[in-house]
């Protein structure tokens, strides 16, 4: 598909707003913030919508997929050196994502070791939010040490069933201990290697998910990666190479710069 038609794609997903917002409506009206890791998994599956078809596949199962939690290798795309995560214990900062996390991290931790912060990560790729944050409630309950600054890089496989979000968040905000930092990325989906009707479904999706974020999460604690985009869909080919992911290097590093400024100027770092 052309780039243009990508574009197009991307802004005709305008129209669709209103249905992003009724399916916020359907997912966001129960409190949900009980840490029972098996009482609110799904809120949509709690209402019955696991069978309901959003329009953007099945998501599948996420664990064959590529991941990592303790001593994690990453890339700096700059010098093209490797660099290492630290540990849960001992990081100031933690990140929790997918297949895109665990593309750009290392640009991330080289920003962050311009102030002196260590980075923790946890990506698994395909991985919905519910699974990320049940590892974490998972830690914390079993009394171990979380980061004070959190960075959830959740919800970009949370499209195929967006009702989903609001009951994670909630469970996880719930679940931090006092003092804890809490960012949420908003996300940016649009697979071109599919029809352009799913593509279209994929925006309405990502909006249905990134509107539960704003909703849930202190505004200046969101990383405004989606709005990347808006202003100007000429940026879509330029830093992703699917719609999704972004491209190595020239992707990664400007994904890496959109998590980091809002901690800098959030003065958590340090």
């Amino acid at each position: 598909m052309k780039c243009i038609s990508r574009t197009a794609v991307f802004l005709t997903t305008a129209v669709f707003l209103t249905t992003a917002v009724v399916l916020i409506a359907a997912g966001g009206a129960t409190t949900a913030n009980g840490r029972d890791l098996g009482a609110v998994r799904d809120l949509g599956a709690a209402r019955g919508l696991a069978a309901v078809d959003f329009g953007s596949g099945a998501l599948g199962d996420y664990r064959p997929y590529a991941h990592c939690d303790t001593n994690c290798r990453g890339v700096d795309y700059a010098t093209k050196r490797y660099v290492y995560s630290t540990s849960w214990d001992a990081a100031d900062v933690g990140l929790m994502g997918d297949s895109i996390t665990g593309r750009g991290w290392g640009d991330l931790l080289v920003l962050l070791a311009t102030r002196n912060q260590d980075l923790a990560v946890n990506y698994w790729g395909n991985r919905p939010t519910a699974p990320a944050v049940d590892w974490l409630i998972q830690r914390i309950d079993a009394g171990k040490r979380i980061p004070r600054v959190i960075v959830m890089a959740t919800g970009s496989n949370d499209i195929y069933s967006p009702p989903a979000m609001t009951a994670q968040i909630r469970r996880l905000k719930a679940a931090l201990p006092a003092g804890t930092v809490l960012f949420w990325v908003d996300v940016q989906v649009q697979v071109w290697r599919q029809t352009q009707t799913v593509q279209i479904n994929d925006q309405r999706n990502s909006m249905a998910v990134n509107q539960q974020i704003w909703m849930e999460i202190d505004p200046s604690r969101v990383v405004r990666w989606a709005e990347l985009f808006w202003g100007a869909p000429w940026r879509l080919s330029y830093y992703l190479a699917d719609g999704v992911h972004p491209k190595y290097e020239r992707g990664t590093r400007a994904w890496a710069a959109t998590l980091y400024s809002p901690l800098l100027k959030a003065g958590v770092l340090g």
